[in-house]
């Protein structure tokens, strides 16, 4: 079965795991294997992460996951994205409380690598479009 979810498209046999570890084919369906369900939530410095210049000397709330659709040697972010059975029996925060947080959130960040058939070959994924 193909997933959707990223533009990797991985194809998931009945029971088998995607590219980014997160999701599975179960009776016919691409399912979440850990719904609602966070590595870590702590509270960061700003300066930490690559907004330094959003509010200097502030701190925000980082919410980190497990899984990712790249597999890059050398990732400094595997002990976050790479360690799926840490998620098993966790359950931080539900569905409505997250829609609870949305209206406080100020700003989100997603990492980007590289953006470069050169960068993502690499790391699994078939090229940099879209």
């Amino acid at each position: 079965m193909r997933c959707e979810i990223c533009e990797r498209k991985c194809d998931i046999e009945q029971k088998g795991i995607g590219g980014c570890g997160m999701y599975i084919v179960m009776g016919g369906q691409i399912r979440e294997r850990y719904p609602d369900r966070y590595l870590a939530a702590i509270g960061t410095a700003i300066e930490s992460m690559p907004m330094v210049h959003y509010h200097p000397g502030g701190k925000f709330l980082q919410v980190c996951t497990a899984g990712c659709n790249f597999s890059c040697r050398g990732c400094v972010s595997e002990v976050l994205t790479g360690h799926f059975r840490a998620l098993e029996g966790v359950s931080y925060l539900t569905e409505p409380a997250l829609e609870g947080l949305l209206p406080l959130l100020d700003f989100v960040n997603v990492g980007l690598k590289g953006h470069s058939e050169q960068a993502y070959r690499p790391c699994g994924v078939p090229n940099a479009a879209p």
